[in-house]
């Protein structure tokens, strides 16, 4: 079966000047390539390509040999090219603008301005864009706790005092900033996170934190820099401002306390009354 808004494998069935008919082998869906757009002039070796499939304006199955900017399932950034009373027009890397229309975002965008949108089929079966990922997104992921996850920072809020994140682009995740403690982040990063716990409502809570274990050694490498770079030794120890630990090493007082006790353990460090030193 074709999936709209991605790469299908399909088979040449016929080409004429202008056009060439491509099929799905399993159900014979067939899709048409416009040999005239630029995208689609370049050399078909044997008799199987791969190809993108949406719909044209007569609601035909078209493909492109040319792998947009963005397909189903993904979150990204694309240029407004154009901007009219319905919708917005977006560069998606195809001859054809992507359309996000004004009902699915609520920006105050100009000319120029990067986008974060992802694909969505519309009501006529169309593909199109939409800034509102949150009622795109899915809950009850087929996730375990401590499974790593890829996903992409699409929004915050205030009041939740929490980061958004589509997993896979597809499941709802949210990451409390109070897991952000020595991390940074920022709306439209694609990266790796540890599903805490899925909560009652499907939706899973996330951290972009590694382990306890494996942020200590972490945690134990960057109190070692820093004091290397310091004479050896750093004024900070167990009864330290929890904001001063914050500011000199960008991670809380108790992650603190836990790495300097490995690494007095290891013998790498002395703890004195008025600070730390290597040995």
């Amino acid at each position: 079966m074709i999936t709209l808004g991605a790469m299908n494998r399909l088979i040449v069935k016929s080409i004429s000047e202008s056009r060439m008919i491509l099929e799905h082998k399993e159900d014979k869906t067939e899709v048409y390539l416009d040999l005239t757009l630029p995208e689609n002039q370049r050399e078909i070796q044997g008799l199987e390509v791969e190809a993108f499939v949406d719909k044209d304006a007569a609601d035909c199955l078209q493909a492109s040999l040319l792998q947009p900017q963005i397909v189903m399932g993904e979150i990204k950034y694309l240029k407004v090219v154009d901007i009219t009373n319905v919708g917005v027009f977006l560069d998606w890397g195809l001859s054809h603008d992507l359309f996000l229309p004004h009902k699915n975002h609520r920006l105050d965008v100009k000319m120029g301005d990067q986008v974060l949108v992802m694909l969505t089929i519309n009501p006529k079966g169309r593909i199109s864009a939409t800034a509102e990922i949150y009622d795109e997104l899915k809950t009850y992921p087929p996730y375990e706790k401590g499974d790593i996850v890829p996903g992409i920072v699409y929004s915050y809020s205030e009041d939740l005092q929490a980061y958004f994140v589509a997993l896979e682009g597809v499941y709802h995740g949210m990451i409390p900033v109070n897991e952000l403690i020595g991390e940074s982040i920022s709306i439209g990063d694609n990266r790796s996170f540890r599903i805490k716990r899925i909560r009652v409502d499907g939706k899973a809570d996330c951290t972009p934190k590694k382990k306890a274990y494996q942020l200590m050694d972490d945690d134990a490498h960057r109190i070692l820099v820093l004091l290397e770079k310091e004479d050896d030794f750093l004024p900070l120890h167990d009864k330290s401002n929890p904001e001063d630990i914050k500011t000199m090493l960008g991670m809380s007082k108790a992650s603190f306390k836990r790495a300097i006790g490995r690494l007095y353990k290891q013998g790498k460090i002395e703890i004195e009354n008025d600070g730390i030193r290597r040995k």
